[in-house]
């Protein structure tokens, strides 16, 4: 922070990077869980508006959040000065050549029967409290079908909750530290990846990760991720994704019994959109930034 403080007055141009305002935008939730957030927003907020009255130039992920909450948030900031710039799928290089086998990441982590899979920490807009109760709606019809996550219950008191209410803490299977390679082996496997965020900085990671490992997704109905389809001139239906209610936990369970159902026809109906987002890479956004940095 302190750099950061030192570039304003350094005469020369600055960019920031300003993916989401996460504290600002879902306040009482973090605040509730840590009251350190109040200073630690007010902070934020003072050091970026900082830098926009010495104008300085902001970008996101997202064009969503540039407009809903980058220019909301930061007084004084003009439009002018924002921009969209996507970001790739960060995907490591030769990953295929390192996957474990199915056999072999099941026997390493005790997994049995099929499974939803969502890595992630557990935050209260990560929804996951949603994501346990349609588990228990499944589990009637499914009664193999485990949840696998990679983050605490208990640093969200309503995620705890309805493990211990629906009783699906027999149907949770909560792992830490996983290497790279069995992580996306992980995705590769998975019965379905349902992604429940409901804020992001732009489309989610674990949804772009999913359809790199060629595993069916199910996301939440949330704008940043419609920006995104429609980005490449698809709509939600012809491009395969489903999505649901964020906070209906019937709704999540009736898109992930649908993917059950019919894992691989999802998988071939997601393919066309999943290859148009793959397709953007790292070059790509470099022509977006350099045009950023140099042509603005």
């Amino acid at each position: 922070m302190c750099i950061r403080d030192r570039v304003t007055e350094s005469g020369k141009r600055i960019f920031v990077p300003g993916y989401d305002m996460a504290v600002a935008e879902h306040y009482e939730d973090f605040v509730t869980k840590d009251p350190l957030y109040m200073a630690r927003n007010l902070d934020y907020i003072w050091r970026a508006e900082n830098m926009a009255a010495r104008n300085g130039i902001f970008f996101s992920n997202s064009d969503t959040v540039r407009k809903s909450e980058i220019l909301k948030y930061i007084r004084g900031l003009k439009e002018k000065s924002s921009h969209t710039v996507y970001v790739p799928p960060n995907i490591p290089k030769l990953l295929e050549k390192d996957l474990p086998s199915e056999e072999n990441l099941r026997k390493k982590y005790g997994i049995e029967g099929r499974y939803l899979f969502y890595p992630t920490q557990i935050r209260p807009y990560k929804n996951v409290a949603t994501l346990v109760r349609a588990l228990a709606l499944l589990v009637e019809d499914y009664p193999d079908l485990k949840l696998i996550l990679t983050g605490t219950p208990t640093d969200v008191p309503d995620v705890e909750q309805a493990l211990q209410e629906t009783g699906m803490y027999t149907h949770t299977l909560l792992i830490k530290n996983v290497p790279e390679a069995e992580l996306y082996g992980l995705y590769h496997y998975a019965e379905v990846v349902p992604v429940t965020s409901v804020f992001e900085g732009g489309f989610h990671y674990q949804a772009m990760e999913g359809l790199f490992q060629h595993a069916p997704i199910v996301v939440a109905d949330i704008p940043v991720v419609r920006e995104r389809i429609e980005s490449f001139g698809y709509d939600v239906e012809s491009s395969g994704i489903l999505l649901f209610d964020p906070l209906n936990s019937e709704a999540l369970a009736k898109e992930i019994r649908r993917v059950l159902d019919d894992r691989e026809g999802t998988i071939q109906r997601q393919h066309g959109f999943a290859d148009q987002l793959m397709s953007y890479t790292w070059k790509e956004a470099i022509v977006h930034y350099h045009k950023l940095f140099f042509e603005n």
